[in-house]
């Protein structure tokens, strides 16, 4: 069951094996879904299987998108269900150009191991202080 918590795409998506790891990679590292279209990164994945084909950007997108669907139903109902204790947490900073967030995550341990989940995070409105 972690492992499939991990929402890897090869387990939860019908796609190309390919397309899969590309999906993994792309989000895990924060990547555009358009650095498919990255010239050297094609001649990269390409090299030595010139006939392998690459998903597009909007390709990427759509996997990347149902693998999260998939993934938040996957964990809301484990949190619905778990039968222990669920333990959240709220952390709040302000990044270094000035924009503050707010993040809410939720902790539980299942099968003996520790589990953590980001449920939400967003940027706070800018507040203005007025002098009196």
């Amino acid at each position: 069951m972690i492992q499939s918590l991990n929402c890897y795409l090869m387990l939860t998506l019908h796609i190309h094996n390919n397309s899969a790891h590309l999906v993994k990679w792309i989000t895990e590292n924060n990547r555009p879904a358009n650095i498919i279209n990255d010239r050297e990164l094609r001649a990269l994945l390409t090299a030595g299987r010139p006939n392998i084909e690459l998903p597009s950007n909007n390709t990427i997108f759509r996997d990347v998108k149902a693998s999260f669907e998939k993934c938040r139903d996957r964990i809301a109902k484990l949190l619905q269900e778990h039968p222990g204790r669920l333990h959240f947490a709220t952390d709040a900073w302000t990044s270094p150009n000035h924009r503050a967030f707010v993040a809410w995550t939720v902790h539980l341990e299942y099968e003996g191991e520790m589990l953590s989940f980001l449920l939400d995070i967003f940027e706070l409105p800018e507040v203005r202080h007025r002098l009196l």
